[in-house]
């Protein structure tokens, strides 16, 4: 067996237990991007995939955080709440300890003075309530300008200097420092990002977690796309998947049931993994 079918096995084995926590405490869950197209269209795996994104309503990820720590059997739900220098997205993650996976990215973006490693992860999109484009566009920009704050305030002595990346968040500290001297810290960011992006009530939904706000408007969708739920197979378990999944997808990838040529078969290319 190869590292990316063992990867995606354990993978595999995390969302089984996210998905019996959910039904155990009646929080809705759905397969979103790559492991949505996967479950549609491959019925599991994107072959050449090897991550599992999720998406969530932040009102059901509040509840999913009151979950007993000993329901998760040894996997650990991280948010930008949790001091873990290891999780760098203002989304949740649950990660497997014992494990290693770190990309080119993280080794080549982060400095880890701390010696801990990175473990498997299963990525937790949350969603929430807007009431039309012109308002998600406009929160779409502060939030990814808060996002980068997060990064940079928490990250300052850490990142590497030489990226793309970094310029930016360099960019934004100018702005920041024009008002104060020292930025403030990563947990005032991310209030900030809090209350910025939660609503609980509006007809389209949008996941302000992605690293831009052009990335962010994609997810931007009505909400009766999504709700109410379906269950579909996915390898040999049966997931919850967005009601009106054709159309999430067409509007993510067009014709999502045609398959890329080879050379666009590729996966986050993880450069250490131990499980």
């Amino acid at each position: 067996m190869d590292m990316l079918r063992k990867l995606q096995l354990t993978e595999l084995d995390m969302l089984k237990q996210l998905d019996r926590v959910c039904r155990t405490y009646e929080i809705p869950y759905f397969v979103i991007w790559g492991t949505a197209l996967g479950a549609k269209r491959h019925q599991g795996f994107i072959p050449w995939d090897d991550d599992i994104d999720i998406g969530m309503l932040r009102s059901d990820y509040q509840r999913l955080k009151q979950v007993p720590k000993e329901e998760w059997n040894g996997l650990d739900l991280i948010d930008a709440d949790s001091d873990c220098f290891y999780h760098e997205t203002v989304f949740p993650r649950l990660y497997k300890p014992g494990t290693i996976l770190e990309t080119e990215y993280w080794k080549r973006y982060y400095r880890n003075p701390t010696g801990v490693r990175k473990p498997v992860w299963l990525d937790i999109f949350l969603y929430d309530h807007v009431d039309s484009a012109r308002e998600a566009k406009r929160k779409a920009v502060k939030a990814h300008f808060l996002h980068i704050w997060y990064l940079r305030s928490k990250y300052r002595m850490k990142i590497a200097k030489d990226d793309p990346f970094t310029r930016k968040c360099i960019f934004a500290a100018r702005i920041l420092l024009h008002y104060v001297f020292v930025l403030p810290g990563p947990k005032r960011a991310i209030k900030r990002f809090y209350r910025l992006v939660r609503k609980d009530q509006g007809n389209y939904l949008i996941s302000y977690d992605n690293g831009s706000s052009r990335v962010m408007m994609e997810s931007f969708i009505e909400r009766d796309c999504i709700f109410p739920l379906q269950e579909l197979q996915f390898e040999n378990m049966v997931v919850m998947a967005p009601g009106n999944i054709e159309k999430l997808l067409e509007q993510f990838y067009g014709d999502y049931m045609t398959l890329p040529p080879e050379e666009k078969r590729i996966g986050h290319i993880p450069e250490t993994i131990e499980l």
